[in-house]
Parts: C-alpha cells; sequence; structure tokens
C-alpha cells in the first residue's frame, strides 16, 4: 500500500475545511445580507469577500 505525500494530506485537509465551513460562511452571508445594516453589498460579492478573509493563509 502506497504511502500519502505532505502535499496531498495537506490538500485533503485543505477540502476537508473548505467543505466543512461553506454553509457556516453562506448563513453568515444570508444573515449579513438581510441585516438593516447600510451598504452590505450584494450576496456573491459579500460571500467572496467572506470566503477571501476566512481562507486558510500560507499553508501549502
Amino acid at each position: 500500500m502506497g504511502r500519502a505525500s505532505p502535499r496531498g494530506c495537506r490538500e485533503a485537509i485543505d477540502r476537508s475545511y473548505e467543505d466543512l465551513h461553506r454553509d457556516e460562511r453562506q448563513r453568515a452571508v444570508d444573515l449579513i445580507a438581510e441585516s438593516a445594516v447600510e451598504d452590505v453589498p450584494d450576496p456573491e460579492t459579500l460571500a467572496r469577500e467572506l470566503e477571501r478573509a476566512h481562507e486558510p493563509h500560507g499553508v501549502r
């Protein structure tokens, strides 16, 4: 049986993390977009901004 490479393991962890938190981020986007706060960007823009803010940095 072959061994997983460290890079392959890291990529699998990153994918799992992304899948796990995608729904949570979408719920946050929906709550913020529905709030009475002025100047809230459209849901797609807000989702992209939140994704960028919560990306794992410098892990690769």
